[in-house]
């Protein structure tokens, strides 16, 4: 990319998985070209749709919906709002004019990988996992670049025009921040231990669970566990946990500044 100013549209959502990778990416087109427009598509009352304003990115809501894995009422339903998508990712692209889209994963890719194909705007596709989802092996074909962070990943993208090994990008901040500086800025007391334990922005029924029967087999645990549970699960995890010492466990729906409590932990549990 020259210096000079470009715009360019990311998409990607679901989980945090695709969308701070986005970010990561973005961020760090902002850091190298100021003048770049960056601009983000994804469905409302999202992940997406809270994590990207508060990364300072401007975001517009189109229709997404994934599609089922049998046929049946469902499978309508996602085709009408992936054309709806379509027609919302178009009118966006006529409007915000980008170079370049870029797709990170999830069902809301689709319909903005679809209107960059018809625009003819080049566009590209990051995977981050090892086994890629039904939505990047599918909008693969029509891309001009698949960017992957396994080399074992290159096997599932055999009809792609061209497939790098990139990595996964991971936002800056992670890198820069100590134990100190994260415990002074979460208000905690800095010769506590603390144990993070999340199964993912979405939660995970068995890792919560653990996490939880865990502490009740060692109430003498000399720590304090936060544990990030996904927002669907707060209720019966906070049922889960009624029997728990007060102060040994904190649970959280979902943590917006990961960084600040990865520096802050003594021990991660992913």
């Amino acid at each position: 990319m020259s210096k000079k100013g470009k715009s360019v549209i990311f998409s990607g959502g679901g989980t945090s998985g695709h969308i701070n990778p986005a970010i990561a990416i973005a961020q760090r087109l902002r850091l190298e070209v100021p003048e770049t427009e960056i601009a983000f598509l994804g469905t409302a009352n999202s992940l997406e749709s809270k994590i990207v304003p508060r990364a300072g990115f401007a975001f517009y809501p189109i229709k997404a919906k994934g599609f089922p894995h049998r046929p049946g009422k469902d499978l309508w339903l996602a085709y009408r709002e992936y054309k709806t998508g379509v027609g919302q990712s178009l009118a966006l692209m006529d409007q915000l004019k980008p170079d370049v889209v870029v797709g990170t994963g999830g069902y809301v890719c689709g319909p903005v990988l679809s209107a960059a194909k018809k625009r003819g705007i080049p566009h590209l596709i990051h995977e981050q996992n090892a086994y890629p989802g039904r939505n990047n092996r599918f909008m693969a074909r029509g891309a001009d670049v698949v960017c992957i962070s396994y080399e074992q990943t290159r096997r599932f993208f055999k009809r792609a025009h061209k497939v790098v090994l990139t990595g996964n990008p991971v936002r800056e901040v992670f890198y820069n921040l100590d134990r100190a500086t994260a415990r002074r800025q979460l208000g905690m007391d800095e010769n506590e231990f603390i144990i993070l334990a999340t199964g993912g922005s979405l939660g995970a029924r068995r890792i919560n669970q653990a996490v939880v029967e865990f502490i009740k087999m060692n109430p003498d645990l000399p720590a304090r566990v936060i544990l990030a549970c996904g927002e669907r699960m707060v209720d019966e995890t906070m049922e889960l946990a009624q029997a728990v010492e007060p102060g040994k466990l904190h649970i959280e729906p979902y943590l917006y500044d990961m960084q600040l409590y990865m520096a802050a932990a003594n021990q991660d549990s992913f």
